[in-house]
Formats: structure tokens, C-alpha cells, sequence
């Protein structure tokens, strides 16, 4: 009872420590029992008297050895195989059958090719803002969408229907792409008025039928720029700049620093756990 996680005390039988995991194979969680210790602590001293390659050979040596103990052997068959449980009674008339939908599920399933009008979601600047009164709640623009399948995601299983229209003359549309109307709106539902475009020619048809979407977009994107850049300036002020702590994930050392360090001083362990913190004071 000596020891109580005190390294300093264990590293002094580091050697013993070290004989008795490497001759007699005695498990590290032994170890950590009989001398009250952590296993990063354990680890550290058998880490300090032997090298990375005999450590990994012997580790994967204990594995082995454990998993040859407890894995079923090669053509072993279960006693239960080939055994259905049935428990009686009238549970075969009340269990759930394949494909059956109750309570809020049978209430909300379309079947497929059920078309429905779903509304936008409202922009960012307009997300949580009271209405005044008297003014009627805002409502995105109006889009059909068409159910292609039952199982699967829900995004998946519904598609727009534009989309929709357009695999059925012109095939699947490709990867990248996507299916826009020409005259901006979302109801006109005609062949001739889609057309397929990646984002650039979304972005060039958007510019040709609103000339200022453009600059509306790059002062929103400078407003936000300099929002962040004075919150950043703000907590600088109050609590100092902004510093980077590594620690490692083998034995939990701390390592500050604009980079990731290479391997553990203590450990050599070569993985680390990033956290970001301010300096107070």
C-alpha cells in the first residue's frame, strides 16, 4: 500500500515490473492492482527500460494469448442454431408483422408518388425575429415534391419534383448537377422551362435575372467578416490571445504550442488531443 499512484515510487521497480510482464506474462491490469497505479502510469515504466518494437511484439504476443483463450474455435456450432423462440399463447396473433406501420407512423405514411407543397425555410436575418402585429408570418417560396420509395432516408425517399420530371425524359441527373427553373419560379412545372446547371451556372442564372444578388451577397459576407473580427478583437481584449494545448493520448502530457508536436517526450506516443483555451491573467 505504499505506492498509491506515486510514479516515482514505481519507476524504482521499473526492472521487476518490466520481467514480470515480459517472462511470466502477468496482465498490466494485475500489475496496476498490485501496485495502485494507473495503466498510462504502468505503461510509462515498462515504456522506460525497453524499447517501442520488443513493447509491440510482446503486447501483440499477450493478445494472442488472451484471444486463443476466450474466441470460439474453428467449426464450433451453437447450441441454440436452428432454434426459433416461441413463448405461446396468443403472441403469434399480437407480434408485429413485416412491413406493418402503427400510431404516429401509419397516421403520417404517403403512399408512393404522393406530391406535396413544402414552403423555404426563411433566411438567416429573418430566423427569430418577432412579427409585428398585424403582418402575416413570412413564408419561403412554394416547391413540389414528389415520394420515389419507402424505405431508406428521408431525403431519399422524397425528391423535388422538377427533379423528378426531368429523370424521366432525360435520365438520372448527374452527380454535381442540379434541375432549376428558368423563369425563377418554383411552380412552373414544365419541361421547357427546366434546366440543368452545376452551382456556376446557378450562380449565372440567379445574376442575369437579379442584377444587384451579387453585391446583396458580398456586403452580407463583409458584414459577417467584420461581426467576427470584432468578437475576436473583443475576447483578445478581455482575455488575452488564443493558445493551443496538445495533450497526449497515451499518458494525458500537456504540450503548448502553435503546432502538434511529433512524438511524447515521456511516452513516444505519436497521437494528441487538440483543445483550444485563453489565457486569463
Amino acid at each position: 500500500m505504499g505506492y498509491l499512484g506515486n510514479a516515482d515510487k514505481v519507476m524504482a521497480d521499473a526492472n521487476k515490473i518490466a520481467r514480470l510482464w515480459r517472462e511470466t506474462g502477468t496482465p498490466l491490469l494485475s500489475l496496476m492492482r498490485k501496485y495502485h497505479c494507473s495503466y498510462p502510469i504502468i505503461v510509462r515504466v515498462i515504456r522506460s527500460v525497453i524499447s517501442k518494437e520488443e513493447w509491440q511484439r510482446i503486447r501483440y504476443r499477450h493478445l494472442i494469448k488472451g484471444n486463443k483463450k476466450s474466441h470460439f474455435k474453428k467449426g464450433c456450432v451453437s447450441w441454440n442454431k436452428g432454434i426459433h423462440y416461441n413463448p405461446g399463447g396468443r403472441s403469434v396473433e399480437t407480434r408485429f408483422k413485416k412491413g406493418c406501420l402503427r400510431g404516429w407512423a401509419a397516421r403520417i405514411w404517403k403512399p408512393v408518388g404522393t406530391i406535396t407543397i413544402r414552403h423555404d425555410k426563411p433566411p438567416k436575418r429573418l430566423r427569430g425575429r418577432k412579427r409585428k402585429e398585424g403582418m402575416p408570418p413570412w413564408r419561403g417560396k412554394s416547391r413540389r415534391w414528389v415520394k420515389v420509395k419507402d424505405p431508406g432516408w428521408l431525403q431519399v425517399r422524397w425528391i423535388p419534383y422538377a427533379r423528378y420530371l426531368w429523370a424521366q425524359k432525360h435520365g438520372p441527373v448527374p452527380k454535381g448537377y442540379f434541375v432549376v427553373h428558368r423563369d425563377g419560379d418554383q411552380m412552373h412545372d414544365e419541361i421547357s422551362n427546366f434546366r440543368l446547371v452545376d452551382r456556376r451556372g446557378h450562380l449565372a442564372l440567379q445574376m442575369k435575372r437579379d442584377p444587384g444578388h451579387e453585391l446583396r451577397c458580398r456586403a452580407a459576407a463583409g458584414k459577417a467578416t467584420r461581426r467576427r473580427h470584432e468578437t475576436n478583437r473583443q475576447m483578445r481584449q478581455l482575455y488575452g490571445p488564443q493558445h493551443n494545448l496538445f495533450e497526449c493520448a497515451n499518458c494525458g502530457a500537456d504540450y503548448k504550442g502553435r503546432k502538434s508536436p511529433n512524438q511524447c517526450i515521456k511516452c513516444g506516443h505519436g497521437s494528441f488531443l487538440k483543445t483550444r483555451y485563453r489565457r486569463v491573467g
